[in-house]
Order: C-alpha cells, then sequence, then structure tokens
C-alpha cells in the first residue's frame, strides 16, 4: 500500500509481507519504479532513520529488545536483552556497556512500543525492528497502530 499526505508531503509504502525468498529492497524498487510510472515523481527517496534509533531507544517510550551501534570508526555492537518481555534498560550491566559506547547512531532497534506511554493510543505492545532505511511491524497491528508509530518516528527525525 502506498499513501502520501498531499498537505505534507509525507509518503509511506507499506510492503504487508514478503513473499519467501524475496528480499525487501527488490520488491521496494519495484513499486516505486510503478509509481513513478503512474505519476512521474522519479524515484523517491528513503528517509535515514540512523540518528531515529538511538533517540528512539531513549526515548522512555519502548522497551528495548536488541539495539545495534554502529562506531564513529564504524565497528557495529549489538545489546540484547534475555528475553521479548526485558528490556535492555532493565539489567545494569547492558545500561553500562551502552553507556560506554560513544555513538549517536543506530543501525537497528528491536522495539516494543509500550501502550502506557501512548496517552491511550495503543491499547498493546506494538513489535517494531526499525532499520535505517524502513521499519518492520512484526504481527498484526491496525491502522491506527502504525499511524502512532510512524507518527513518533517522524518526531524523532533530525
Amino acid at each position: 500500500m502506498f499513501r502520501v499526505s498531499l498537505i505534507s508531503g509525507d509518503a509511506e509504502l507499506l510492503i504487508h509481507r514478503l513473499p519467501q525468498g524475496l528480499k525487501y529492497a527488490q520488491e521496494k524498487d519495484r513499486y516505486l519504479g510503478y509509481l513513478n510510472e503512474w505519476f512521474n515523481w522519479g524515484l523517491l527517496s528513503n528517509i535515514n532513520l540512523y540518528p531515529v534509533i538511538s533517540r528512539i531507544e531513549n526515548s522512555g517510550e519502548v522497551r528495548t529488545r536488541n539495539v545495534g551501534l554502529r562506531t564513529a570508526r564504524g565497528s557495529h555492537i549489538d545489546i540484547s536483552s534475555p528475553s521479548r518481555t526485558t528490556g535492555i534498560q532493565e539489567d545494569p550491566d547492558a545500561i553500562n556497556v551502552r553507556q560506554n559506547i560513544n555513538t549517536e547512531v543506530g543501525n537497528r532497534g528491536n522495539f516494543y512500543w509500550l501502550p502506557e506511554k501512548s496517552n491511550g493510543v495503543l491499547s498493546r505492545e506494538i513489535h517494531t525492528i526499525i532499520y535505517p532505511d524502513r521499519i518492520s511491524f512484526l504481527g498484526e497491528c491496525r491502522e491506527g497502530e502504525v499511524n502512532y508509530v510512524l507518527g513518533r518516528v517522524r518526531h524523532y527525525l533530525p
């Protein structure tokens, strides 16, 4: 599904589920090619989500199951919690390691959006993985839940 706001210019390409063996980038490019044929917009560009991942991690709105970080010199560091019901914020050792990594750039954020932090919008946890170029919603979500999470991600854009 493709949505665009003619007022804000925000656009979203929602790929429900990839058939087995297909890669996200190939499917995305195929759909963007269709949009270009129909509307002659040219290829739409992705928003860089690298800085958003660390901002969301520190927002208090989510439980962080896993975060992948990139250092200034290009090294990659992963920190994972012991279970999906426990965040890395609950482990003093993980907190200590995370605080000692001097980076504001995330490669991946595995987050559970918490209903108690959503001002009544969410009635259940919404599980997402945020990559530098896309957001993956795990499990079935209602349109309002997707809209809420996408709005919060946009809030943390630079």
